[in-house]
């Protein structure tokens, strides 16, 4: 039986950034699974779907056809799904994805007609409560920069410094830098500027020495690397995957690049108090986004208290 290999993929459910190791999916109907999914990538290319949320949905697909791999996808049914997500213990922000994702995928089958009917359109709704703020500790990140090699503390400093998404540090050219900011592409096509912090001034100046002689840790300089800041293997950048996989191994066990996000937020609405400069800093189109991930201390509320 011939093993088909879905690609590794750092989720970002909850708040968090999660690595997970390849699957391989076994059985009699793969071919039709591996058509459909290709099918329904193409639909989601079309719709306009961002290469991270593309990159998820089919992880999280391929995990249902590992598990009914012997079967067809057009012969499951409302009680597979269900025995199926009930049987994980997930958490329930991840759980609602999962079930975005197998909704869209039967949704797309049933209208392009590919199946008949759509399994998931009595699926019980998932409740959900947003994650608090976690903003990584100033040590986590101090021993990660400590150990990390040239490339990768750079990434941990464009999370931490500029509050930047793993997409995002992943996609950065060099004629995003100029003159002491960042033009950062950003969910849904939206652009913004970020100024640069003097540490990542510094770390950005000393990329573009190293860049010239090719002596930088952790890098593969490839003819990309005179236009992306993260050069990949094959000519175009480093994939937001790699990003997030490598921020996550130098910070450890619960610590990604998100939290290093909410680290940002939260040091300048405190440093600051301005909720919607930092709401344009972190490119929310929504206020409301922006305090989810700022943690307010401590002190801060008694302050609030004290002031009535």
């Amino acid at each position: 039986m011939k093993a088909i290999v879905v690609e590794t993929a750092t989720t970002s459910l909850g708040g968090e950034d999660r690595c997970v190791e390849p699957m391989h999916l076994w059985g009699s109907h793969l071919a039709t699974w591996v058509a459909a999914i290709d099918a329904w990538t193409a639909w989601m290319r079309a719709a306009g779907c961002s290469p991270s949320t593309i990159e998820l949905r089919r992880f999280q697909l391929g995990r249902l056809a590992e598990a009914f791999g012997r079967r067809s996808p057009w012969s499951l049914n409302t009680a597979d799904l269900v025995g199926w997500t009930s049987g994980h213990d997930w958490q329930p922000q991840t759980r609602l994805s999962y079930r975005t994702t197998l909704r869209s995928f039967y949704g797309w089958a049933k209208t392009s007609g590919a199946s008949r009917r759509n399994p998931t359109a009595t699926l019980p709704s998932v409740r959900t409560t947003e994650p608090p703020p976690r903003p990584c500790p100033d040590d986590v990140l101090d021993r990660a920069l400590a150990t990390a090699t040239d490339r990768n503390r750079l990434i941990l400093l464009l999370a931490a410094y500029a509050g930047l998404r793993r997409a995002e540090i992943a996609g950065l050219r060099w004629a995003d830098i100029t003159a002491g900011t960042l033009r950062v592409h950003g969910k849904g096509g939206r652009v913004r500027v970020v100024p640069l912090h003097p540490k990542l001034d510094d770390a950005l100046r000393a990329e573009r020495s190293r860049r010239r002689g090719r002596t930088g840790s952790g890098y593969r300089y490839t003819a990309g690397g005179q236009v992306w800041l993260f050069p990949g293997q094959s000519g175009g950048h480093l994939s937001p995957n790699a990003v997030g996989c490598a921020a996550s191994r130098l910070l450890g066990p619960g610590w990604t690049v998100h939290t290093l996000r909410h680290r940002f937020a939260t040091r300048a609405l405190r440093g600051t108090g301005n909720l919607a400069a930092v709401q344009v800093l972190l490119g929310h189109a929504d206020p409301g986004t922006t305090i989810r991930y700022t943690k307010v201390a401590d002190q801060a509320l008694g302050d609030a208290v004290r002031s009535v």
